[in-house]
């Protein structure tokens, strides 16, 4: 079984989404080039109590890309 990791980012903030989607187009496929994938991406769609609505991007990343033994 290969090994994985997880790599989680989080955008409080975004002033440019333009910008984050030409960046998330370009990531994804040297992510996919690598072997890693864009698991999910997006803004809650509802927080509760102290959340914070900010985009959230999680991405799969294996052997390869983690350099594991």
């Amino acid at each position: 079984m290969a090994k994985k990791g997880y790599w989680v980012v989080c955008y409080k903030s975004v002033s440019n989404q333009a910008t984050v989607s030409e960046y998330a187009k370009l990531a994804a496929t040297a992510l996919e080039a690598l072997g890693g994938r864009v698991i999910v991406g997006g803004k809650p769609a509802k927080t509760h109590e102290a959340g914070v609505d900010q985009s959230v991007v999680i991405v799969e990343l294996y052997r390869r890309l983690l350099h594991c033994k």
